[in-house]
C-alpha cells in the first residue's frame, strides 16, 4: 500500500535485479584461475609477493552457503540491505520529455521501492517511458554522482564519469576500500500496460567496477595489517550501453549491459585499505579469509590495464617481524581488469616462510690459453624457526653481457646476441635434484685467435696444411720426397700434422748411417752411456714412453705431442688457427718422466731460408764459410696479441627471485717482439734456449707453453 493505494492504481514502483557482467542471476561460482603461483618480484628491496589470482562473475555465492551480508559486492539478494536508494531518470518514449529528473528512489514503510520526493504516476497506460537507473544513490551518507552533469542519458546508453572514492575510518586509518560503492547501471523501456506487475518497472542492473579480494594461503602466521593497490586509475569515464531485449522468465536470455571505460590519463594513484586481520601459519590447501573478514574492504576499481600496477602487502609475523611484499599485478588476469567481475588474490608468503639462499663463484678468471673454469652454485632455503627443514631450490642462469676487447687497439665488440661465438658450454638451469644444495659446473669457452701485427704470420697460417692425424707428413723425408736424413733442428712452414724418426740428431743422411754424428766418446745418452745406434730405442735399457712439448714461444699452436704406436716416431700437429714465426723444443721420455732426446722445431715463412752468404776465412781467403741469411730460429719483429673476454652472468632463484652473479674473464695480452731477433744457444748445448722477446716485461712470460 502506498497513501492508502495500490502499485496498479497508476503509480510507478520498482522492481530491482542484480546482474554480473555475463548477465547472470544464478548462485553459481566460476572456475577459479591456475593452481600455480604467479610470482611478483620485489622492487626497491622489498620481499617478494606470490598470487594465486581467480575470477568470478560479479557477484555470486554457492547457493544456501552464504547469506546476504553487510558490504559490498552487491547481489539481488542484499541490495536493499546493502544499497537504501537508487536515482532514475525518465523520459517518454518519441517526444524525449524528461518525466523524472535523477529522482532518489527508496523503499517505503509498505516495502516498495518508489520516489523518495514525491509520488510518480503513469502518464497513461500506453505510454512508453525510457527508465535510466543507477545505484546507489547515496553511499555512506554521500551522494554518489554529486555533479549530476555527470551522467547524461540517449538511447539505451548512460554515460557517466566516476572518481573512485577515498577514505578512512574512525581510527583514522586508511580504509579506502571501505568508502568504495559497487556502482551499477540499468536502462529498460516498459509502459504500465506491460509491466507486471502491473505498474512496477522492472530494473537490472549490471555491475560498472571491478572488485578485488585477498584470501590468504600458504602463508606466516601473522597479521595482515595493510593492502595497497598502487598506481591506478582513480578517475575516468564510461559508457554504459544497455541491450534492449526484454527479460523474462528463469531460462530466457535476461538484459544486460555492457560498459567501456576510458581512465583519465594523470590520475594514477595508491588506494589503501588497513585490514589488521589475523591469519594463522598454513599450507597452500589451508585457505584463510582477509577481505571476508568485512566485505566491506572489497576493493572497487575502475577496470583498466594493469601495466605498472602493483599490489603491496603489509605483515607482522607471529614473531613480530614486520615485512612489506610487493608484487606487479600486471602478470596476472591477462594484464587486465573488467567490468563486473571478482578478482580474488590468494596471497602466498613463501619470501617470508623461508630463508633462501643462493651463492655463486663470484670470479672466474681464465689465463692465457686456458678455456675451461669451473664455479659452485649453491641455491637452498631453510624453514624459519627450524633450520632442520632445508630443500634445495631451482635457479635459472642468463648472460647479461659478453664482450670481447682487442688490446692492440682498445675497440669492445659485443657478443651478447652471438654468445656462442665465445662460449660453448655452460648450464643454463640447475637446483632440480632432490636433496642437491650445492654443485660444481663447468664453463667452456672457445680459444682467443691469435692475431698478429706481421704479415708473415698470416701468410703461414693461410699456408696450405701438410700431413694429416691419420698420415702425419716426415719431415725426415720431406713428405716421401728425399732419402730419410735427420736432424736436431726442422724447419716447418705451414700448419698440418707432422712426424719425426727417434732418431739421435743426424745420425742418418740419406738413409744410411752416420757415425760422425754419433760414435764419439763424448757423444752420452741421457743415461751417461755412449751412443752407438742411430736408434734411440736401440742404444737405452728402457723404451721410449711418451712425448711432450718442452716448450714454445708461439702460444697454443703445437697441439697433440705425443708418441706414435709403434713407438718409433715423435708426432706433433700445428693449429692453422695460431700459426706464426716460432720456435719450440719437443721430446721423447722415457718411463721415469727423463727426457732421453729433443729436437728444434722452427716455425718460419722465409723461403730463401737456404740460401747463404759467402764469406772468407780472416786469416786465410782461400778458405770459404756459407753463412745462412738468416740466424736459426729467427722471429720478425711484431706484436702479437690475443683477445680478453668478459662475460657476465646472472642466476635467479626460483621462489625467492633473489640472484647471485658471476664474472668471467678469460685473459687476453699482447706480445711486443724485438724489431728482430734469434733464439740463444748456450756454448756445447745443442738446443737453443727461448729469447726474451717481450719488449716490456722480462719473466715467465717469455718461457711459455
Amino acid at each position: 500500500m502506498l497513501n492508502g493505494r495500490q502499485i496498479g492504481d497508476g503509480i510507478i514502483g520498482f522492481g530491482i535485479t542484480a546482474l554480473d557482467a555475463a548477465g547472470n542471476t544464478s548462485q553459481t561460482r566460476t572456475a577459479t584461475g591456475d593452481d600455480a603461483p604467479v610470482m611478483l618480484l620485489a622492487k626497491n628491496g622489498a620481499d617478494t609477493l606470490y598470487l594465486h589470482p581467480s575470477v568470478e562473475q560479479n557477484l555470486h555465492a554457492p547457493a544456501g552457503k552464504q547469506v546476504a551480508t553487510k558490504g559490498v559486492p552487491v547481489t539481488t539478494n542484499n541490495f536493499s540491505e546493502q544499497y537504501k536508494d537508487f536515482g532514475v531518470t525518465a523520459y517518454t518514449q518519441g517526444d524525449e520529455k524528461l518525466y523524472m529528473a535523477d529522482e532518489r528512489i527508496d523503499r517505503n514503510t509498505n516495502n516498495i521501492w518508489t520516489s523518495s520526493s514525491d509520488t510518480r504516476y503513469w502518464p497513461s497506460e500506453e505510454t512508453v517511458l525510457d527508465f535510466y537507473a543507477y545505484a546507489p544513490y547515496t553511499y555512506k551518507g554521500e551522494t554518489v554522482f554529486t555533479d549530476k552533469s555527470a551522467i547524461t542519458c540517449e538511447g539505451n546508453t548512460i554515460r557517466f564519469s566516476y572518481t573512485v572514492p577515498t577514505g578512512k575510518d574512525e581510527n583514522d586509518q586508511p580504509a579506502d576500500a571501505m568508502m568504495q560503492p559497487d556502482i551499477m547501471f540499468s536502462y529498460t523501456a516498459c509502459s504500465q500496460t506491460s509491466t507486471a506487475p502491473e505498474g512496477t518497472v522492472s530494473l537490472t542492473f549490471s555491475h560498472a567496477l571491478a572488485g578485488v579480494k585477498f584470501v590468504a594461503n600458504d602463508v606466516a602466521g601473522g597479521t595482515i595489517n595493510t593492502i595497497t593497490l598502487k598506481n591506478l586509475y582513480g578517475q575516468g569515464t564510461c559508457v554504459y550501453t544497455a541491450s534492449t531485449s526484454v527479460g523474462g522468465n528463469e531460462g530466457t536470455e535476461k538484459p544486460k549491459g555492457t560498459f567501456k571505460w576510458t581512465p583519465k590519463e594523470g590520475s594514477k594513484k595508491d588506494f589503501t585499505q588497513t585490514f589488521n586481520v589475523l591469519v594463522n601459519e598454513g599450507t597452500a590447501d589451508d585457505q584463510q579469509p582477509i577481505t571476508e573478514k568485512n566485505p566491506e574492504t572489497t576493493f572497487m576499481m575502475i577496470p583498466q590495464s594493469l601495466q605498472d600496477a602493483e599490489v603491496e602487502i603489509n605483515i607482522t609475523t607471529t614473531a613480530g617481524e614486520t615485512y612489506t611484499l610487493v608484487g606487479s599485478l600486471a602478470q596476472t588476469n591477462d594484464g587486465q581488469w573488467e567490468a563486473g567481475k571478482i578478482y580474488t588474490y590468494s596471497i602466498s608468503t613463501e619470501s617470508i616462510n623461508w630463508e633462501y639462499t643462493i651463492e655463486v663463484t663470484p670470479n672466474i678468471e681464465l689465463p692465457l690459453g686456458v678455456i675451461t673454469g669451473n664455479y659452485i652454485v649453491k641455491s637452498y632455503r631453510t624453514r624459519k624457526g627450524d633450520s632442520n627443514i632445508k630443500e634445495a631450490v631451482e635457479w635459472s642462469a642468463v648472460a647479461t653481457s659478453a664482450t670481447e676487447t682487442n688490446p692492440h687497439n682498445n675497440t669492445t665488440t659485443d657478443y651478447l646476441s652471438d654468445i656462442g661465438q665465445l662460449v660453448t658450454n655452460f648450464t643454463p638451469n640447475g637446483g632440480t635434484e632432490d636433496a642437491v644444495y650445492e654443485k660444481s659446473y663447468s664453463i667452456v669457452l672457445t680459444s682467443t685467435p691469435m692475431q698478429t701485427s706481421y704479415d708473415g704470420d698470416n701468410a703461414l697460417k693461410n699456408t696450405t696444411a701438410k700431413g694429416t692425424p691419420e698420415s702425419p707428413y716426415d719431415l725426415s723425408t720431406e713428405g716421401g720426397s728425399i732419402p730419410r736424413t735427420t736432424a736436431n733442428c726442422y724447419i716447418v712452414n705451414a700448419p698440418g700434422t707432422y712426424q719425426l724418426p727417434l732418431v739421435y740428431g743426424n745420425a742418418i743422411k740419406n738413409e744410411g748411417t752416420n757415425e760422425e754424428a754419433y760414435n764419439n766418446a763424448a757423444f752420452v745418452n741421457h743415461l751417461s752411456r755412449q751412443i752407438t745406434s742411430p736408434y734411440i730405442r736401440e742404444n737405452s735399457d728402457c723404451t721410449p714412453h711418451d712425448c711432450t712439448l718442452v716448450w714454445s714461444d708461439g702460444f697454443y699452436m703445437f697441439k697433440d705431442v705425443h708418441l706414435s704406436e709403434d713407438k718409433d716416431y715423435l708426432v706433433f700437429t700445428l693449429d692453422p688457427q695460431f700459426m706464426q714465426q716460432a720456435n719450440a723444443i719437443v721430446a721423447v721420455r722415457d718411463d721415469a718422466g727423463n727426457i732421453m732426446w729433443s729436437w728444434h722445431i722452427w716455425v718460419t715463412e722465409h723461403e730463401d731460408i737456404y740460401d747463404t752468404y759467402e764469406i772468407d776465412d780472416w786469416d786465410n781467403a782461400s778458405t770459404k764459410y756459407h753463412l745462412m741469411k738468416y740466424n736459426l730460429g729467427w722471429v720478425d719483429g711484431k706484436q702479437v696479441y690475443y683477445n680478453e673476454r668478459n662475460l657476465t652472468y646472472l642466476f635467479t632463484q626460483k621462489g625467492s627471485g633473489k640472484t647471485a652473479e658471476i664474472k668471467v674473464i678469460q685473459k687476453g695480452a699482447t706480445f711486443d717482439y724485438k724489431d728482430a731477433g734469434s733464439t740463444y744457444y748456450q756454448w756445447g748445448r745443442k738446443d737453443p734456449i727461448v729469447a726474451l722477446r717481450n719488449r716490456e716485461h722480462i719473466g715467465g712470460a717469455d718461457y711459455r707453453l
